[in-house]
């Protein structure tokens, strides 16, 4: 992962790295890489079988879970990998602050290597003060996919990313926990931003990928959706 300098106070580590190591990112997300402990799904029927002493499946406990990376930023990131260097592509990833000799933390070793196996330039990891990797439980019932939070994504507004490697980055992928209408808000913010005029801040003006919330797409949020569309690359 980058070199990181050292934080001050009130410093995240994710905005001292961004300071630290400016670089033209070409697609940017704030979207989530969760961890979600999973539970399998449970075992179908074996089909009949001619053969009277065929093996059957192992069958798995209900009760085991395993952990595994997931999440809407970390699939647009590695899709994009296929085509981008990685110093290219940058997401936020939010997880506890570990101690001086790197013990602790709520991002096991073997999922972290698995993350840096895509590229560590790829993860601006954000350690501050009582934050906290986004979680989630994930159980399949037959057909059934049941997902419920442990730790929620947070909503980034615009001032969390100026000063971090996702800031100019010629695409910007949004996607959950955002809304139509948090989106609108992030796009207020931009325009408020560029708008200025300090010489010393270049004007950012990414194309918005967005894939909006679920729970979002409702009737309730049309006249959201409507504001923003003229402003979005790609609706997903």
């Amino acid at each position: 992962m980058h070199a990181q300098q050292p934080v001050s106070p009130g410093e995240s580590s994710a905005s001292a790295s961004g300071a630290a190591s400016r670089r033209q990112v070409v697609m940017a997300s704030i979207a989530s890489v969760p961890r979600p402990p999973q539970s399998p799904p449970p075992p179908t029927q074996p089909r009949a079988s001619s053969h009277r002493n065929s093996p059957s499946p192992p069958q798995l406990h209900p009760a085991e879970v395993y952990e595994t990376l997931g999440g809407g930023g970390l699939y647009a990131l590695i899709g994009a990998r296929l085509w981008l260097g990685a110093n290219q592509l940058a997401t936020l990833v939010d997880r506890e602050q570990r101690r001086m000799d790197g013990s602790d933390g709520d991002l096991p070793r073997r999922l972290e290597k698995e993350l840096e196996g895509y590229g560590r330039d790829m993860w601006v990891w954000n350690e501050g003060k009582g934050t906290r990797m986004t979680r989630a439980r994930i159980r399949y019932e037959g057909d059934v996919r049941l997902y419920q939070h442990i730790v929620k994504a947070p909503y980034r507004p615009l001032s969390s990313l100026l000063h971090t490697p996702l800031a100019l980055a010629e695409y910007l992928h949004v996607s959950p926990p955002y809304s139509p209408e948090d989106l609108h808000g992030l796009l207020v913010e931009l325009d408020a931003q560029n708008d200025l005029g300090d010489e010393s801040n270049r004007p950012w003006r990414p194309k918005i990928v967005f894939e909006p919330t679920p729970p979002s797409c409702h009737a309730g949020q049309k006249e959201w959706l409507e504001k923003i569309l003229g402003g979005i690359e790609v609706l997903s």
